[in-house]
């Protein structure tokens, strides 16, 4: 898909958030010349904490996580929502305005969370980082309970939302849009 996007000479920025934010930088590691630049939202090169990395989550959260699905499926998504939102000012209404979207859709399959979840725990990209030679721009959230702010300590060009969560875009939705334009700007047409 990189590819034929540059075909068209269009400049490329992938934004992904999360588990996106790791397929992003596989992309940009397996078509570095495509990309153009990165911005990554709520991501963790290795989600999980190992011996020689604090940065990440306990990798019993992500066991936690995968056997409440099993046993409770609305607790856990209601759950996880909370985390999307924790420490932002506007959570609950947040949180509020997200289950209810959640609600009229289709329920998610199990299996694909599941999916989700072991990639979350398995990936671990921070050697890869070395390889991508394009801007890499973080966005976290401040009070996020899925990707530590402390993860700045490690970065560049790295944005942090004091009061958000896992989800500035929802909480910070206009500071958000701001440091997203001026990212593309910077990185397009400086």
């Amino acid at each position: 898909h990189c590819t034929s996007i540059k075909k068209k000479r269009q400049p490329l920025v992938l934004v992904g958030w999360s588990l996106g934010g790791l397929a992003c930088l596989q992309m940009a590691v397996e078509q570095c010349s495509d990309v153009d630049a990165l911005i990554l939202v709520s991501c963790n090169p290795c989600f999980v904490t190992h011996e020689n990395w604090q940065y990440g989550i306990e990798g019993a959260l992500f066991e936690q996580f995968g056997e409440s699905l099993k046993k409770d499926f609305s607790a856990t998504i209601r759950r996880f929502l909370s985390l999307q939102v924790k420490g932002s000012e506007s959570g609950r209404e947040i949180l509020r305005d997200l289950r209810e979207k959640i609600m009229q859709q289709r329920q998610p399959d199990e299996s694909s969370l599941e999916a989700g979840l072991k990639i979350l725990q398995q990936t671990d990209l921070r050697d890869q980082l070395k390889k991508i030679k394009q801007p890499v721009n973080w966005l976290l959230g401040g009070q996020d309970g899925l990707v530590k702010a402390e993860l700045a300590k490690t970065l560049t060009q790295v944005t942090v939302f004091e009061k958000a969560g896992h989800a500035p875009f929802l909480s910070h939705t206009d500071l958000f849009v701001e440091q997203l334009v001026e990212i593309v700007g910077a990185n397009l047409f400086a």
